[in-house]
């Protein structure tokens, strides 16, 4: 099992020095938004973590494990480990990234402030164990084409209930269209602040410890949820 995930990260090391660089760029472009540069640490370690199933797809690779003498259960956990350690790089890339260019840039960055935290580094690693946990049974059933369309339909659809509710609460952002603007930027800009928001609201009443430990908790009982799913179905599925 841990040979694969060293497998995985052989695999992909081609990538890792455009991730840091794409990191630095992506991070330095958008410094003055502290939202923007939260859903570019999101979407960067989430581009990561699927890097190694789009080649291993390329390389077709899944019949391949399946006539070795391996468990499927231990190529599923395998892919698990795999995503939560280039989480955890992930997270030291954007740690060293914001830091770095707070410092570069003193004062002008000092929004950043905020992102240097462990909450920041907690709602990177939930936002993408959750999307981990809700692709993986999709992926492993139906392989990555079919889930990753199916993916993309879901949160397609997450991003118009979000907008909506953004629009409904009259929540707004510096920069954004002015009020009735129905474009699409005016509506899916709202979004952040709706979650930052939300998140606000939940601090306050439950304080930053309590919520940050459920927020562990909910997490980790959606992985492992998410694991049981992938290896039932991946022990079903014909290669």
């Amino acid at each position: 099992m841990f040979k694969l995930v060293r497998k995985d990260l052989r695999m992909t090391r081609i990538f890792w020095l455009p991730a840091i660089f794409s990191y630095w760029v992506f991070l330095l472009t958008f410094h003055e938004y502290a939202w923007a540069e939260l859903f570019i640490g999101i979407t960067l370690t989430a581009a990561m973590a699927g890097s190694f199933l789009y080649i291993d797809e390329m390389s077709r690779t899944d019949p391949l494990f399946g006539a070795l003498p391996l468990s499927r259960r231990d190529i599923v956990w395998g892919r698990y480990l795999t995503t939560a350690v280039i989480v955890g790089i992930s997270l030291i890339l954007f740690f060293g990234g914001t830091a770095s260019i707070r410092t570069i840039l003193g004062d002008m960055a000092a929004n950043l402030d905020g992102l240097l935290t462990v909450r920041a580094g907690l709602a990177i690693a939930a936002s993408v164990f959750f999307l981990m946990s809700l692709f993986f049974p999709m992926y492993f059933k139906l392989g990555l084409g079919k889930a990753s369309i199916r993916l993309v339909i879901l949160l397609l659809g997450t991003l118009i209930v979000l907008s909506g509710l953004a629009q409904l609460f009259s929540i707004r952002i510096p920069g954004a269209p002015p009020e009735g603007d129905e474009s699409a930027p005016g509506i899916f800009l709202s979004i952040p602040m709706l979650l930052q928001a939300l998140a606000r609201r939940a601090e306050a009443a439950l304080g930053e410890p309590l919520l940050a430990l459920l927020t562990v908790a909910l997490c980790a009982s959606v992985v492992y949820l998410s694991l049981c799913l992938s290896v039932r179905f991946f022990s079903q599925r014909d290669l």
